[in-house]
């Protein structure tokens, strides 16, 4: 294994905070499965998902070096800035911004132009981010969270969080995973389902819904389809020995404890399911990125051939 440098509006313009605070600080444990294979964990996929960021307008992936690859659509050059990055520990990437986490706990940021709101001031000992639309979201060692950015909503009110994952469009949407595993949500009405869930391990928020994994390996999800029938991305009741779970637009993706991959909704990448020793994620624009256990990054339909060392392999990873 390559060593990793990481440690780790239009329907809602009031926001609703549907609780204030987690429930404890007690500890939940990762996914654990009596099934071989590739023993991929969920601290191991978080891990490796925060390595890797793609959006409409630009993909990023933070070296083992701490310095930030970028492959970016032509008049979004403002992506550029982060070509000059360095000790970077993780990157996320929104559909007009983009940020990096030191390992500082400081924050950088790309943005685009007519972006407002870009203090980062308020992100110093910051171990996790999440970016959507202008917006980025950082949840601090003490389990608080802060954000920035056009619209952002203010979770300061959010406390003993240990994990977070920003989505929606217009609307937005932003989980939090609680130390004892229940979760905090604010944004989009149609997900507050969520904030009832429990024995929860990690959680990822899309475009319209929130994916959850249980301690059990199952998959839990809530909210509301972009089409009157459903795509298919509420269709998890089957799926077991899942360790890290993706929402995106009308997808679902899951990491298995195998290092396989298994999906559903309408914008399924065929080839995911012949993927192996897989073990971070990552959907944007309608696409899915992985990466392997070796560092190999997996983009179908793009040019990127990317390792996590930095090297370029001959052909990009179907």
């Amino acid at each position: 294994m390559l060593r990793r440098n990481v440690s780790l509006v239009a329907l809602v313009l009031s926001v609703i905070l549907v609780l204030s605070a987690c429930g404890g600080d007690g500890k939940t444990a990762d996914v654990v499965n009596s099934q071989g294979g590739a023993n991929v964990t969920t601290a191991e996929a978080l891990e490796y998902a925060r390595l890797i960021s793609k959006d409409m307008n630009g993909t990023m992936m933070v070296k083992n070096d701490g310095t930030v690859l970028v492959d970016r659509r032509s008049g979004y050059s403002w992506f550029d800035e982060a070509k000059v990055w360095t000790d970077i520990v993780q990157v996320s990437v929104g559909y007009n911004s983009a940020f990096g986490l030191k390992k500082d706990g400081t924050v950088v940021g790309a943005w685009s132009l007519g972006a407002d709101n870009k203090d980062l001031s308020a992100f110093t000992d910051i171990k996790e981010i999440s970016a959507n639309n202008r917006c980025v979201y950082g949840l601090k060692k003490d389990g608080t969270v802060v954000s920035a950015g056009s619209g952002a909503l203010d979770l300061s009110s959010w406390a003993n969080v240990k994990q977070i994952s920003a989505g929606g469009d217009s609307t937005q949407i932003v989980v939090g995973l609680c130390n004892d595993g229940t979760v905090l949500v604010s944004g989009y009405e149609e997900v507050m389902s969520a904030a009832r869930w429990t024995d929860i391990v990690q959680v990822s928020a899309g475009r319209l819904h929130v994916a959850g994994v249980k301690k059990d390996g199952s998959v839990v999800v809530a909210g509301k389809s972009l089409t009157e029938s459903d795509a298919g991305e509420f269709d998890v009741g089957t799926w077991r020995n899942i360790v890290y779970v993706s929402a995106d637009n009308q997808t679902t993706v899951g990491i298995k404890k195998d290092g396989t991959v298994v999906s559903t909704g309408r914008n399924v990448v065929e080839s995911s399911s012949e993927w192996t020793d897989v073990v971070g994620i990552d959907q944007g624009a309608n696409t899915l990125m992985g990466v392997t256990k070796d560092g190999k990054i997996l983009h179908p339909g793009t040019s990127i051939n990317w390792t996590l060392s930095g090297e370029v392999v001959s052909e990009a990873a179907e």
